[in-house]
């Protein structure tokens, strides 16, 4: 008896052991607010003061808010396939950073082959290429937050190109965020990723099949797998975190009241066309005593201008239609603002609506402002964390092959050193800005290969194929000015030989070259075709195809 009362005496309800450690906090805070110089009770930052009329924020570890993330990818997976602009919000990261894709500058002609015939086949699916793989996964990456691609070694029998592997894009459910747990050798497993004691990423915790698509014997129970056969496909956001969380996270909420709204915006616009009238007639004699036309007693609902008889001794009062919200485009264009906010991108982007633009000066602002944005994400995420990392395994599996040999002094290393080619960007005024890349290349403030890339191409590839088109051009006999052949030809007439062909005393090195190349038909002539028929011999001839 004595027992059990003194358990009851010293045992506290969670409730007042709550606020005894807040009344211990708050004295705490007190003291050393007193020892740094600070009054009781007040701050020296009034965002650090409590005041009730300001959200108490909730400060928590990069990763301690990661089991919110499944709520939050439900919810934008909803608005992406409901709501038209968080769907083109999502779809304007694939259109502005990968595009038609990125793509890498190979020097080597065999590994440049190899490439080209390899991103056809890139996709484990073979829905894609590698190039769509890039799309597929930067929409997904704004929508979901994160994506995982799997590396997969294949057999050489069952590749075209003989490279044995390809890319498996997966979504993030496949890594399950439930998955926290100590690991072996004192390695931590967070959320699905297991890092060892240097804080180093070394494998990922994926399941066979997606968990909310397919259930199988086994398949709830996630699989080790090396993180260097996997590619974790997000935006860092705080120092230390693991998983990535949709972009749009911060405007959810404030999109689905815009819903409502809007919805609410569209019903008052239909009752206000539903404009129609009521009429009595004088009753005669074997007329229908009903009075109602529709089920139950009731007057069916009335149609926009239709007139509906009712019953002597009825009388019909209507109800006005409110006016509507004169402020309405300019509430929706900033909630629009929010929602184009948050994924990085200016409001025009998501509505398609430039009629705020009232000059090009604006629009290139904006757009100076979001290329920025764009080309980070480009560099940071899907060349540094996707498309490097599949370049060089295409290289090693490439050399592991034996489809490849470097060449004498080179390691298989220094071929995995390329680099990677953004696409080209729209002009907003092409004579003023192509000129003006044009003045800085001739001025030496700019290389012409930087200029070209610019533009989104090669360097090597437009001198090729300027090279080809002169050519033909002579050949032709036709006096282009852009070329020097107008003066070449004033007349369209070429020094000919007495079998009636071009002198070759009058032909350049690279036009001789590449006249050699040309199909006589047609006069057709590709330098890529060209160049996977021939042997190491005549790819030394074809470097002569690229004027000095």
């Amino acid at each position: 008896m004595n027992r059990s009362t003194t358990t009851q005496a010293t045992t506290k309800p969670p409730e007042k052991a709550t606020r005894t450690f807040r009344q211990a906090l708050g004295t705490w805070r007190a003291r050393a607010s007193n020892f740094f110089g600070l009054p009781p009770g007040q701050t020296f930052f009034e965002a650090a003061g409590e005041n009730q009329r300001v959200v108490q924020a909730t400060d928590v570890g990069p990763n301690a808010r990661n089991a919110e993330h499944a709520r939050l990818r439900a919810q934008s997976r909803w608005m992406y396939a409901n709501d038209p602009y968080f769907r083109q919000s999502c779809r304007q990261v694939g259109n502005n950073v990968v595009h038609y894709g990125i793509k890498p500058i190979i020097r080597n002609k065999r590994l440049r082959k190899l490439w080209k015939q390899w991103v056809r086949e890139s996709d484990a699916r073979g829905q894609l290429d590698f190039y769509g793989q890039q799309f597929q996964a930067a929409i997904a990456m704004a929508r979901d937050g994160e994506i995982i691609a799997r590396l997969r070694p294949r057999m050489a029998k069952d590749m075209r190109t003989k490279i044995p592997f390809q890319v498996q894009l997966l979504e993030a459910d496949y890594l399950p965020l439930e998955k926290t747990i100590p690991g072996e050798r004192g390695n931590l497993i967070i959320n699905g990723v297991e890092r060892d004691q240097i804080d180093r990423t070394v494998a990922y915790w994926l399941l066979d099949h997606h968990p909310k698509d397919i259930f199988l014997a086994g398949s709830a129970l996630p699989k080790r797998v090396p993180a260097s056969e996997v590619l974790h496909l997000y935006m860092p956001d705080r120092i230390g975190d693991t998983r990535g969380y949709p972009w749009g996270a911060a405007a959810l909420n404030t999109t689905q009241r815009a819903r409502t709204y809007d919805e609410v915006q569209l019903e008052r616009m239909i009752v206000s066309s539903t404009r129609g009238g009521y009429y009595k007639k004088p009753r005669l004699a074997g007329d229908d005593e009903s009075i109602f036309d529709g089920a139950d007693g009731e007057f069916r609902a009335m149609e926009p201008g239709e007139w509906v008889e009712i019953p002597e001794g009825w009388d019909i009062e209507q109800a006005l239609p409110s006016p509507g919200d004169s402020n309405y485009a300019d509430v929706k264009r900033e909630y629009l603002s929010q929602l184009a906010v948050s994924f990085g991108w200016y409001v025009e982007m998501v509505n398609m609506n430039h009629d705020k633009m009232t000059s090009d000066r604006q629009y290139r602002a904006v757009q100076l402002e979001m290329i920025r944005h764009i080309e980070a994400i480009q560099h940071h995420v899907m060349v540094a964390r996707f498309c490097q990392p599949i370049f060089e395994r295409f290289v090693q599996a490439a050399y592991m092959a034996e489809l490849f040999v470097p060449e004498p002094g080179k390691t298989v290393e220094d071929y995995c050193d390329v680099e990677w080619m953004t696409p080209k960007r729209g002009h907003i005024h092409p004579l003023q800005e192509v000129s003006a890349v044009v003045e800085a290349i001739k001025n030496g403030l700019m290389s012409r290969k930087r200029g070209v890339a610019q533009l989104g191409e090669d360097v090597e590839d437009i001198d090729a194929e300027n090279a080809t088109d002169m050519a033909r051009a002579f050949l032709l006999k036709l006096g282009y000015p852009v070329y020097g052949l107008d003066k070449l030809f004033p007349d369209t007439a070429a020094p000919t030989t007495p079998d009636g062909e071009p002198s070759a005393s009058s032909l350049p090195l690279a036009l001789l070259s590449s006249s050699e190349d040309l199909d006589g038909d047609d006069l057709s002539f590709d330098l890529e075709d060209d160049l996977d028929e021939a042997d190491e011999d005549q790819l030394e001839d074809a470097d002569e195809l690229e004027p000095a």
